[in-house]
């Protein structure tokens, strides 16, 4: 399991066997998750959700080796940049960004600015 941002880097890169590509995303997620293999998907399901996610490489979503391994299957809580949350997760970053905007509308942040990083 790779540990560093060089390592995570690395393996997601596109010149990497797939299943290391996997590996690395997987790696990702489980560093956004503070390493809690307990609340985490497994790599099994994670893999799955992968597959199923149209933000997916294609290289990922395409190899049949490991789609045979690992058909898609939707895996909520699993975002754009491939990193899974928890429910509670979710509900945190909402309350977070909300106070954040709430803060820029209240400093004066323009509010052309603030609907380009908040979308509202």
């Amino acid at each position: 399991m790779p540990l560093s941002t060089a390592e995570f880097e690395e393996l997601t890169g596109h010149e990497q066997p797939h299943h290391l590509n996997l590996v690395g995303h997987f790696a990702w997620s489980l560093r956004w998750c503070d390493w809690d293999f307990i609340t985490h998907p497994t790599f099994e399901d994670f893999a799955a959700g992968v597959s199923a996610h149209p933000n997916a490489p294609c290289e990922l979503k395409k190899d049949p080796e490991l789609l045979a391994q690992f058909p898609p299957c939707p895996l909520a809580g699993l975002d754009k940049d491939l990193f899974w949350s928890s429910p509670a997760m979710i509900a945190k970053e909402k309350k977070e960004r909300a106070r954040v905007r709430q803060l820029w509308i209240r400093d004066g942040v323009p509010m052309a600015e603030v609907i380009e990083e908040f979308g509202y």
